[in-house]
């Protein structure tokens, strides 16, 4: 499926952390967009992702954290 650049553009910023963290993100997305049978837009994308940063699912690792747990 081809993306919007808008929405291709406001991913790559929203996941830095990893390959995985962003396919997860699409994957959100895209299910998000074929169950609801709508376009893939900006505002789509935002309100799809916004609970999955709120999360912290696409957040950064990082050493500490994980030797705290």
């Amino acid at each position: 499926m081809a993306l919007p650049r808008d929405v291709t553009l406001y991913m790559a910023e929203l996941v830095q952390s990893n390959i995985r963290v962003l396919e997860a993100a699409l994957i959100r997305l895209l299910a998000l967009a074929s169950l609801t049978r709508c376009e893939v837009t900006i505002d789509l994308a935002r309100s799809a992702l916004e609970t999955y940063i709120r999360e912290g699912k696409a957040s950064p690792v990082n050493a500490s954290q994980i030797q705290k747990r």
